[in-house]
């Protein structure tokens, strides 16, 4: 952000702005990280998982009968 400020441009960050940034930007991503937060969701998408990997191996388990039935005819 320091390059801004070195061109010209008016309204630039200086050095003491970036060194304040990284901190704020550091507990951003580690509350957004955090269990409480992606916890829910995750819990959520492995639900799904299992329930979706579940309907395919039924899917699976009809489309080799109704295989076998076709041979054995």
């Amino acid at each position: 952000m320091s390059a801004l400020g070195s061109d010209g441009i008016e309204g630039g960050c200086d050095d003491n702005t970036d060194a304040d940034i990284i901190p704020m930007m550091q507990g951003m991503m580690k509350s957004l990280l955090s269990k409480d937060v992606l916890y829910p969701s995750l819990k959520d998408i492995s639900a799904q998982v299992l329930e979706l990997s579940v309907c395919i191996m039924h899917l699976y388990r009809l489309d080799y009968i109704a295989d076998c039935c076709y041979v054995f005819r």
